[in-house]
């Protein structure tokens, strides 16, 4: 297989369970890319997961005549996870199903994120947060952010 010139992961790396997974995706990235290339991906910030549980129960999609969604969210500050429980009416044959569907995202540290990724054999040379305005660790809040890391 010849090397891959970028790898781009957007809104996937909070659904891992732990650091351990998130080396190990970072490693096999980096067995694919080619020399100098280029991983970008994005994540939810640790802030970002606890606002976004704020608002707790939500309307997500309404349609009255084929689909409704609900969801629920909620944050363990302890665990720093974020679950978020949909409720799906689905009008099938003239008649309303229900089903249920779960999202879990655990929120990482940028610091302990950046630090692995220099483990696994990367240089982070950006990170942006939300708007890609330059992310400060300790200093920036932003709800998600951006690392752009190199293959060294």
């Amino acid at each position: 297989m010849d090397p891959m010139d970028i790898a781009l992961a957007l809104n996937v790396m909070n659904e891992l369970n732990n650091l351990s997974d998130l080396e190990a995706v970072f490693k096999s990235v980096r067995g694919v890319l080619g020399a100098n290339k280029l991983f970008i991906f994005d994540m939810q910030t640790v802030e970002g997961l606890a606002q976004a549980a704020i608002t707790r129960d939500r309307l997500v999609y309404d349609n009255p005549e084929q689909l409704c969604v609900f969801s629920r969210t909620e944050y363990d500050y302890e665990r720093q996870i974020q679950t978020t429980d949909y409720t799906i009416f689905r009008m099938i044959d003239e008649t309303w199903q229900r089903s249920q569907a779960k999202i879990v995202l655990r929120a990482f540290a940028v610091q302990a994120v950046a630090a692995l990724l220099q483990r696994s054999g990367f240089t982070v040379t950006h990170v942006l947060g939300a708007n890609f305005e330059q992310y400060e660790v300790g200093v920036s809040r932003a709800p998600r952010v951006f690392f752009y890391a190199r293959k060294a």
